[in-house]
């Protein structure tokens, strides 16, 4: 366990957040064990299986599995699907150890892996970078700063003309996944990693008074939401949604909503963070622009 956490350590770019790295490892070693305890229950097994439906496989499949390469080297991998698209199959490696050419991995993955998960004719696989630049497919990287560095800049032109609102009731819901649809019928090609949320997970974030609707001129204009998430076992709120109507897009109006939310739900020692795509250039633009630095990033390596 400690081995794979300071390998995972190493894939995070923490210079400007001034953490605690005990704190961060425990973090990381008790993920990394609630993932593993949950992917690899009977359960999650079954139902992944069920719900891929890929012929000859059987439930076991689906595990993470540990694979030792000698010298005190190891791996545990398992097999994913890029947005949940049972079409873009690739295979998640966590090593033990720090990677210095991403290259390394592609040949291990080659060398060492590939029989495993031949029959789900895997397209590329994964690891976790500093960067993530290195990344051939679509992939997501994780912005962070404190929110205190956030709060210090200037308000956005026109952050005071937004009213923020917590609904009473689900209602913004259906408003909400109406400006999804017509996103994906104006931008097909965005539908796999442009998503919308499920209403579970924004009805948590209401309902912990983290889902603002926002008004401008008593229209509604767009939607913010987050949720309290530790950052590597320190204190955080994580981005779950920062969605505008068509007419109110491209004038800046994204960065200044951010920052407007975090100066009203956010304690200033809190690290503000999210995932977001590398092919998002709104959003990734929106979060560097507030003082948020890229720490980590997906890297997808072909292989088929």
């Amino acid at each position: 366990m400690d081995s794979f956490a300071w390998a995972a350590l190493g894939t995070y770019d923490l210079r400007a957040l001034e953490l605690s790295k005990a704190t961060a490892l425990e973090a990381i070693k008790s993920e990394f064990e609630g993932k593993i305890l949950s992917l690899n229950s009977e359960e999650t097994l079954v139902r992944r299986c069920e719900f891929c439906s890929v012929l000859g496989t059987v439930p076991e499949d689906y595990e993470e599995r540990l694979v030792e390469l000698g010298g005190g080297r190891s791996v545990v991998c398992g097999i994913r699907h890029l947005g949940m698209n049972l079409a873009k199959p690739f295979v998640s490696v966590w090593p033990n150890f720090a990677v210095a050419d991403v290259e390394e991995i592609r040949e291990l993955y080659r060398r060492e892996l590939a029989e495993r998960f031949e029959v789900f004719k895997p397209r590329w696989v994964q690891i976790s970078t500093p960067t993530g630049e290195e990344s051939e497919a679509a992939g997501s990287v994780y912005v962070a700063t404190r929110a205190r560095t956030m709060l210090r800049r200037q308000k956005w032109p026109g952050e005071d003309d937004l009213e923020l609102v917590l609904p009473s009731s689900g209602a913004y819901f259906a408003w909400y996944q109406e400006c999804y649809d017509k996103f994906h019928e104006e931008f097909p090609e965005k539908r796999d990693w442009v998503t919308s949320n499920d209403r579970g997970l924004m009805e948590d974030c209401r309902n912990a008074g983290m889902l603002r609707l926002v008004k401008i001129g008593g229209e509604t204009a767009g939607l913010i939401a987050a949720e309290e998430d530790d950052f590597l076992g320190h204190e955080g709120m994580y981005f779950v949604e920062l969605l505008l109507a068509k007419r109110w897009r491209g004038k800046g109006l994204a960065k200044a909503l951010q920052r407007r939310f975090v100066a009203e739900v956010c304690r200033p020692e809190a690290v503000v963070w999210g995932a977001i795509d590398r092919y998002n250039d709104p959003s990734l633009r929106t979060s560097l622009a507030n003082g948020r630095r890229v720490v980590r990033g997906e890297c997808f390596l072909e292989v088929s």
